[in-house]
């Protein structure tokens, strides 16, 4: 009897068991915590994998930014040994090369591992290219981004041009990202390039001083500025410090502004205009006036006819008009007060001539005169062919003759304007013409020489103007 009732009870256990598991199954069934846990696992992988691949993308920045200092540096160093007087092209490309190796934390190349192409001991040459190779293994952590930001090489290439002073540095590195390479994405390019220029030196044909104003050198439209040789610098710190006009063309070793340089696309420069650079100091600053004495002529006015003009102080101008052709004998002019005028056809030349601009005079040379002038060989006046008196306010002075080819020596006008206006080409046949003024306009179309053949004539160029000096900038 009791086996009975112990029997009945397992049965009632059973049942109450089956019940209870099917109870669960259907309560599994109809609930929406599953789902909910599997969306979350996908959510948690794709969160991995975003924040997996941010980290990637931080580390390649770094390591750009890294590279990039290291370019810098390395341009920077290669550009500074233009300043030695035995500097050649293998000699820049090693010094580049060793201080973007120092910035990397690699080793020096092997002997034979660095391939040149073609730079020989001289700077005469046009580009020369060497490309230098190191790998860097991931030991982790490496200084300066070289050795510990992805398996990979990294490739060292310098190219120098030395005609523009400059040196271009490229710096590429393979490098594994460690998340994507997870998803056998491979190796990745990073590079950074730099170019570094001296500025300043050698040969400067052209320099305006005003350091605010826009446009100080305005390149109008269709004009033509040709600096064979020298280099073209504006001190203005403004955005459109330098304007050059649709259609206007310029040619120079290198064209400089403090400022900006505002162009239009139709330009044509043979150098890329650079920008941000270090302003040049009046080369000409600490040049003493010549004496100004009292008055030898007043109000000289020759219409016509044959005139010899000598040295002397020209009080209330000089003006020269018609057919008149005037022969101004060496030395120093003074023109104090009033306009230096040539109009008309009127033909003035002078060989070792220098004029001083004082008390508010002008120079204004009209389209049709005819205008051959070489500075002084020697006194205070010595490679001056127009100086203007820089205690005093500053004026503007016009050449628009069309047949003045010859202009050897140096315009300065530290405080004035110079407009040219000309249509035919302006001292083409100087052996050397520079340029120092307050501001420069190019207008309607003008054609403008400034050669630099210094050794062609016996006419000195004034101390400053040929610089062995020069500051190194970054360009790129």
């Amino acid at each position: 009897m009791i086996g009975l009732v112990r029997l009945a009870m397992n049965f009632d256990r059973r049942i109450n068991l089956a019940e209870l598991g099917l109870s669960l199954f259907n309560r599994f069934r109809d609930s929406t915590q599953g789902s909910i846990a599997v969306v979350t696992a996908v959510v948690l992988v794709a969160m991995t994998m975003a924040t997996g691949m941010a980290v990637d993308y931080v580390a390649m920045i770094r390591l750009r930014a890294n590279l990039q200092v290291a370019a810098d540096a390395a341009a920077i160093a290669g550009a500074r040994e233009y300043s030695l007087a035995n500097a050649d092209a293998a000699q820049i490309e090693a010094v580049a090369g060793n201080f973007a190796r120092i910035n990397l934390d690699l080793e020096a190349p092997k002997a034979g591992s660095s391939s040149s192409g073609g730079s020989a001991g001289s700077l005469s040459g046009m580009e020369t290219v060497s490309q230098m190779t190191a790998v860097s293994e991931n030991t982790g952590g490496g200084g300066g981004g070289g050795s510990g930001d992805g398996d990979g090489s990294i490739a060292i290439k310098t190219t120098v041009d030395p005609s523009s002073n400059s040196i271009i540095v490229n710096i590429e590195k393979a490098y594994t990202p460690f998340f994507a390479g997870l998803l056998h994405q491979g190796l990745y390019e990073i590079n950074a390039t730099a170019r570094a220029q001296v500025v300043g030196t050698g040969k400067v044909c052209l320099l305006t001083l005003n350091k605010n104003e826009p446009e100080t050198l305005d390149i109008a439209e269709d004009a033509r500025l040709t600096a064979v040789g020298c280099g073209i610098y504006s001190n203005s710190i403004d955005p459109s410090g330098v304007q050059i006009g649709p259609g206007a063309k310029v040619e120079a070793a290198a064209i400089c502004s403090a400022g900006g340089v505002n162009s239009y696309s139709s330009v044509a420069t043979n150098k890329r205009p650079m920008t941000d650079c270090p302003p040049i100091p009046d080369p000409l600053i600490d040049r003493p006036t010549p004496a100004v004495g009292k008055c030898d002529y007043h109000k000289t006015v020759i219409k016509g006819g044959f005139e010899t003009l000598s040295p002397g102080v020209y009080c209330q101008g000089v003006n020269i008009s018609k057919d008149a052709k005037v022969l101004f004998l060496p030395g120093t002019y003074v023109i104090k007060g009033g306009a230096f005028v040539a109009t008309d056809t009127s033909d003035i030349e002078g060989a070792n001539v220098g004029f001083f601009m004082t008390q508010g005079s002008t120079i204004s040379f009209t389209k049709d005169t005819t205008v051959r002038f070489t500075a002084p060989k020697d006194g205070p006046m010595a490679g001056l062919l127009i100086f203007e008196d820089p205690g005093l306010e500053g004026k503007g002075h016009v050449i628009s003759s069309n047949n003045a080819r010859v202009l050897t020596g140096t315009i300065y006008l530290p405080r004035g304007e110079l407009k040219i206006d000309a249509k035919e080409p302006l001292a083409d046949q100087s052996a050397y013409t520079a340029i120092v003024a307050n501001s420069v306009k190019l207008k309607e179309g003008p054609d403008l020489h400034l050669n630099s053949d210094y050794n062609g004539t016996d006419i000195p160029l004034p101390t400053g103007l040929a610089s062995s000096g020069g500051r190194v900038v970054l360009t790129d």
